[in-house]
């Protein structure tokens, strides 16, 4: 095997195992969402948050989305 192909190679398995973990933190990240979303404003203020502060905890969504679908 040539030096080209091997670094090549290499270069794509570091490629798909970073995408392997962002899209494994992405599935954790909707996962709680998810549940977040689904508890009572009892259970939110159990955990010290409130229902309004559940989209903070999560950047990059949209305003007001708390999980559930």
């Amino acid at each position: 095997m040539s030096y080209r192909l091997s670094i090549f190679i290499r270069a794509t398995l570091n490629r798909l195992a970073d995408h392997a973990v962002r899209a494994a933190a992405a599935r954790r990240r909707r996962e709680e969402r998810l549940a977040l979303g689904s508890m009572s404003d009892h259970q939110l203020k159990d955990l010290g948050i409130g229902r309004s502060q559940v989209p903070a905890l999560f950047p990059g969504h949209a305003a007001g989305h708390t999980g559930i679908e």
